[in-house]
């Protein structure tokens, strides 16, 4: 997989123009960008909106958005994508260094917030406005490459206005949203067994694993979940696990070291830490840590032993 450090060998492979500035990259996409690409990552920020764009017939979306439209894209920095079009779309993006994030980070936390979510579909009037503002960046960039304040003015406009249409949606989209809810727990109660039927060792649930499963960003599943249920993703999966280590520890004779393992902990002391920790509870019989190899008593604890307040 090519990984892109810099505007210049980006901007080259993909077909744009050379960046006029090393850490802040304002242009059209214009009508020679490459159509077609192998996976690729870019460690840089990039900002796009996007119009008139087409989906091939084959496209998941196509029966549902059969006619061309607009959409504001993020990508960050190592992001993996690939791309197959039929026809090129139009309009603008901008790229931003590393640099530029970390000495403006009170303008960015939007940006960050935002994360990586899907591409936000935009009505002709939120388009235009959007539009406008890349309009005048582009100009000011031209001018003066190195006129980073003014670039980063509109960029902060655009990222307060895109944050309340992505907020807007989220309200709008009830049924869609809800169905991604229901996914994600049937997916996580379903962890382990899938876990244990397809590979030798079990790993501790992760927010990107799931997301990855369901085809959406982990930010994009995060704030799904946020906004329908009142709890954080790693919320869930943290609750899930504590469930399944009860379940373990209360009806079965399993070592606790054993249960550790089957949920994905390499280490026991970090499990009997994790545990503790959400439940103010220990499982070995008032020991601060699991019994070691020597201890093997402990480790078969009785049913109405195996939880201890601290």
């Amino acid at each position: 997989m090519k990984t892109f450090t810099d505007f210049k060998t980006f901007n080259t492979y993909f077909g744009t123009e050379p960046p006029l500035d090393n850490h802040i990259d304002v242009n059209s996409y214009g009508k020679k960008f490459l159509k077609k690409s192998e996976a690729v990552s870019i460690d840089f920020y990039r900002i796009s909106l996007k119009q008139k764009i087409c989906l091939p017939k084959n496209h998941p979306l196509y029966d549902s958005v059969k006619q061309p439209f607009s959409a504001f894209f993020f990508s960050s920095p190592k992001d993996v994508n690939s791309w197959c079009i039929e026809k090129r779309f139009k309009r603008y993006y901008v790229q931003f260094s590393h640099k530029i994030i970390n000495e403006n980070k009170h303008i960015f936390k939007k940006l960050m917030d935002f994360g990586q979510h899907e591409p936000l579909f935009l009505t002709s009037q939120d388009e235009q406005e959007i539009e406008q503002n890349y309009k005048y960046m582009l100009r000011h960039h031209q001018e003066n490459p190195q006129g980073y304040d003014i670039i980063l003015s509109y960029a902060l406009v655009i990222f307060n206005f895109i944050e309340k249409l992505y907020l807007s949606a989220l309200n709008k989209s009830s049924s869609k949203f809800n169905s991604i809810v229901i996914e994600f727990q049937e997916s996580l109660n379903n962890y382990y067994t899938s876990q244990l039927s397809t590979q030798k060792y079990t790993k501790i649930p992760t927010v990107n694993h799931f997301a990855s499963q369901m085809g959406v960003s982990a930010n994009y599943l995060g704030d799904i979940l946020k906004n329908y249920t009142g709890q954080s993703a790693i919320d869930h999966i943290h609750q899930h696990i504590v469930k399944q280590a009860k379940v373990k520890l209360l009806k079965t004779n399993t070592p606790v070291k054993e249960i550790a393992w089957e949920l994905g902990f390499e280490y026991p002391n970090y499990f009997a830490r994790f545990f503790k920790n959400k439940t103010g509870l220990t499982g070995w019989g008032g020991q601060s840590e699991p019994p070691s190899a020597g201890q093997t008593e402990h480790s078969k604890l009785s049913a109405q032993n195996r939880f201890i307040c601290v």
